[in-house]
């Protein structure tokens, strides 16, 4: 969109890049802010010809206008919206323009970000941001005075993310006085993504580019100037530990519409694709797997969501914040991937995708699952090779009869998607589950705890996680006894 025009007038400029490739190498400014629910301006297929020809800065809601006031200010011609830019009720353009987010944000001279506004309707330019400074001044018997002088301490904002000894600037954590931006899934990548960072926060203006940070109060650099961004979460240097680190922050974020979940992160996707030319299945990457799939639910469990919309594997199938870590490990050849698929929604297969299936050879075990609301950590717990161990849920579980190939019934577990009330009895001397080893360290053995499929027994579903650590007595001959040839397997998860 142009914002040459002082007069009030903008221009929608159509860039087609079917005929005409990538974008231009122009300036332009892009825009992460709050939609909110009311009062926003939509781009739609009967529009594009009036808004080329030209149409009233006024038309466009308070941040909008805000936006343009600062790109022209900065002397940038052009200004990149999403709801103005992408045609809203065309789905087709909607998917092309969200698999290209990565080269929108990270090709802008800069990103504004209208850190504190909640909606599109709120604005950002009409906040007083100056951090507030008094000074106290008293005099000593000796013939001294002494001045005192002292400054509010801020702590939304970029602020907010630095207050944990690990923090990193861009990322956000669940400490802090967040604004409405940094709670928003969408908004995450586009800061991520961007060269430079623009941030109107709500009580001052605040900065990063690709190396450095600052702020207003100037405090946000720990020594009164800009301060230098930790670079070993650069998607160059390590692009699988971005990923993972990047992950764990995201899932902390909320979306309107949950099916967003893969959508919204697309744009780091093909940034760590692009270095690594790696393979994806919903959220996924194949050449570091045993990473990928040893997330864990950082809250308290909740239900299952009730739609599809990845694979059980996938930290994406389930509604917590989750974390990513990975031991040592001392057996590189403890799970291999044999092949997999992934059906898209549309086109896009870094975006919504309607079932996906990984085929892995592993160790794999059979074990059971009992209830012990009175063991002091968690309520469930994992036997496996005689060894027993607390079981992390995914979700809330419940019991279920299931049937295998010649037909025997047995019970199992799988995710529920309702809150279950369990009584001990029920779960007896245990229910027997399958579990997948996926990494072995010094300090103890990472398995995925899996359930047959509802509707295909011939399939798994993930449950869980379960750690067997060093407590055990040898441990040397517990991991022995696991990864015994006779023990492996080839399964396929969904």
């Amino acid at each position: 969109m142009s914002c040459e025009d002082n007069a009030g007038q903008l221009l929608l400029v159509e860039h087609d890049r079917a005929a005409q490739g990538p974008l231009p190498a122009v300036d332009y400014v892009a825009l992460s802010y709050c939609w909110g629910t009311q009062g926003l301006f939509k781009t739609k297929r009967k529009d594009i010809d009036r808004l080329k020809r030209g149409f009233q800065l006024s038309e466009l809601p308070k941040t909008l206008q805000d936006a343009v006031a600062v790109t022209r200010q900065l002397g940038i011609p052009y200004i990149w919206i999403d709801a103005v830019c992408i045609v809203q009720d065309d789905a087709a353009d909607k998917e092309r323009e969200l698999g290209v987010m990565a080269e929108v944000y990270s090709n802008a001279t800069i990103t504004l970000a209208a850190l504190s506004a909640a909606s599109v309707t709120e604005g950002f330019l009409h906040l007083r941001r100056r951090p507030v400074r008094f000074a106290r001044t008293w005099a000593e018997g000796n013939g001294f005075t002494t001045v005192l002088v002292a400054q509010e301490k801020i702590r939304t904002g970029l602020h907010a993310s630095s207050l944990r000894n690990d923090w990193h600037p861009l990322m956000g954590t669940q400490n802090g006085d967040f604004d409405p931006v940094q709670t928003r899934g969408w908004c995450f990548q586009e800061q991520i993504l961007s060269r430079r960072f623009v941030a109107y926060s709500r009580h001052e203006v605040q900065w990063s580019c690709r190396t450095e940070i600052g702020c207003q109060c100037r405090l946000i650099g720990g020594d009164g100037t800009t301060g230098s961004i930790p670079q070993a979460l650069s998607v160059q240097q390590d692009p699988f530990r971005f990923w993972a680190e990047m992950v764990s922050f995201y899932s902390q974020r909320g979306l309107t519409y949950l099916n967003d979940k893969l959508p919204a992160i697309s744009g780091l996707a093909r940034e760590v694709q692009r270095f690594t030319s790696a393979d994806y299945i919903a959220g996924i990457w194949l050449q570091d797997l045993k990473r990928n799939l040893s997330w864990t639910p950082e809250d308290e469990v909740t239900s299952c969501p009730s739609t599809y919309r990845a694979p059980s594997f996938s930290w994406a199938s389930i509604d917590s914040p989750v974390f990513m870590h990975t031991a040592p490990d001392t057996l590189p050849d403890v799970i291999n991937v044999l092949r997999w698929d992934v059906e898209p929604r549309h086109q896009d297969l870094l975006g919504e995708i309607k079932h996906a299936s990984l085929t892995v050879s592993g160790f794999v075990h059979t074990a059971t699952i009992t209830y012990n609301p009175e063991s002091g950590g968690s309520v469930f717990c994992v036997t496996i090779a005689g060894e027993r161990a607390f079981l992390e849920e995914d979700t809330y579980l419940a019991k279920f009869r299931t049937q295998d190939a010649a037909g025997s019934e047995s019970w199992s577990v799988r995710r529920s998607r309702v809150e279950v009330t369990h009584s001990q009895n029920e779960w007896g001397a245990g229910v027997p589950v399958q579990a997948l080893c996926l990494s072995v360290g010094d300090k103890g053995v990472l398995f995925i705890v899996l359930g047959p499929c509802a509707n295909d027994g011939t399939k798994l579903e993930r449950v869980g996680t379960t750690n067997v650590t060093t407590t055990i007595s040898p441990f040397e001959d517990f991991v022995r006894e696991v990864t015994l040839d006779c023990h492996r397997q080839t399964i396929t998860l969904v």
